[in-house]
């Protein structure tokens, strides 16, 4: 995988302990609307963080 970086930020892959603010993220409604979730998005982000096509 290609890396990046910026002069401000160097992103990263995605880790188990990230999975609350990317649920939390995703409950925003400017999100809500692009991005798949049901009642639980805590276990929507860790299944998606599981998966690795999704990556």
């Amino acid at each position: 995988m290609t890396e990046l970086h910026g002069t401000r930020v160097v992103p990263r892959t995605s880790e188990p302990g990230d999975i609350p603010a990317l649920a939390a993220l995703r409950a925003t409604s400017e999100v809500a609307v692009y991005w798949r979730g049901g009642p639980d998005l805590t276990a929507d982000v860790a299944e998606d963080l599981a998966d690795p096509d999704s990556r």
